[in-house]
């Protein structure tokens, strides 16, 4: 049964966002690729989900986590594909989203700062992408991976901040 009032998530932004990349159009997943799944893919991992405290209260600033590892088939294509994943995510920073089933975005964004407080939407802060590991490749499934973390500061509407 669907959830009738859904609240968009982080990952569902980043996922949506790196879809977008035309060789990655379903070829994303979380914890592990798709047994036998073809290059280029990604596949990712939450390491991190929490709330900014301020001495005595919660902020209402959430941070979310990710490791993406990049998948492709040939080095060549690694650092280009590695290119279009940092430039999508980096986009991310600043914009606000609504609830996933609304055609509207209910998120009023004047420098930075968001207003409103009823459709569940969600407002990134911030993004931050690094690249976390030498380029691997790996003998068994005869593939090149890139590993990158993911940081992303984020807001949700009716949260503390807003």
């Amino acid at each position: 049964m669907a959830e009738s009032n859904p609240q968009i998530t982080p990952d569902f932004v980043m996922v949506r966002t790196l879809e977008g990349i035309q060789d990655l159009r379903d070829q994303i997943w979380p914890g592990e690729p798709k047994k036998n799944a073809r290059p280029p893919f990604v596949f990712y991992l939450q390491t991190d989900d929490s709330e900014d405290a301020a001495l005595d209260q919660l902020t209402g600033l959430q941070h979310a986590g990710y490791q993406l590892h990049v998948v492709a088939g040939d080095y060549r294509r690694l650092p280009i594909l590695g290119g279009k994943i940092k430039a999508a995510v980096n986009s991310l920073a600043g914009r606000a989203w609504p609830r996933a089933d609304s055609a509207v975005c209910d998120l009023a964004i004047v420098d930075n700062a968001v207003a409103d407080t009823d459709s569940d939407g969600i407002f990134f802060e911030d993004v931050i992408i690094q690249q976390v590991s030498p380029d691997l490749f790996d003998n068994d499934v005869c593939l090149f991976r890139r590993v990158y973390q993911l940081d992303i500061d984020y807001q949700t509407e009716g949260s503390d901040s807003v």
